[in-house]
């Protein structure tokens, strides 16, 4: 499609993107992921436009409902991009939704498996990592647990400091 000289074109391109990644039908926001991946002719601007919709979106949803797998995954493509108030929102997003109110194992490996390409910092973020914690502390179920400290313990960073060693101690000694 040669839409990178139309504005038209390329606006129409973009509303058809988000229609398809704010569908909640898997296979149409797989179709919206692969689109928006190969919009190279997108200019920043609009991309991160199209994905500060994508996230107002995200956080609309009810933790039950976040589990949209490409849609969760399409903020990633222009991640560097954003804005530091849209990149917190989608971090809140993950950590409240996916993780630390998240229904089922799919939905919390999605929000691990989105932490391990963006790596938040403990320092800037305890008050999540530390919710997700007491999650871990009161969770009835053994699967939940493990899968939480399982994916908190893969963002344990190469270098502890003294604002995050205690946490990631604490968490390591976690039975």
């Amino acid at each position: 499609m040669k839409c990178a000289n139309d504005a038209k074109l390329r606006s129409d391109f973009a509303l058809q993107i988000k229609s398809l990644l704010k569908s909640t039908d898997k296979n149409q926001q797989e179709i919206g992921y692969i689109a928006f991946e190969g919009a190279k002719h997108f200019s920043h601007s609009l991309k991160r436009e199209f994905t500060r919709e994508i996230v107002e979106w995200l956080r609309s949803l009810q933790p039950s409902d976040a589990g949209q797998t490409y849609t969760v995954k399409s903020v990633l493509i222009s991640y560097d991009i954003l804005e530091s108030p849209v990149k917190k929102d989608y971090i809140d997003f993950v950590f409240d939704k996916l993780i630390k109110r998240g229904t089922n194992i799919a939905n919390m490996q999605l929000g691990f498996e989105i932490f391990y390409k963006i790596k938040p910092k403990y320092e800037e973020y305890h008050t999540y990592f530390d919710d997700v914690f007491a999650r871990l502390e009161s969770e009835g179920s053994d699967q939940i647990k493990t899968e939480i400290k399982s994916g908190l313990l893969k963002l344990i960073p190469s270098k502890t400091n003294k604002k995050n060693r205690n946490f990631w101690d604490k968490l390591e000694k976690y039975k």
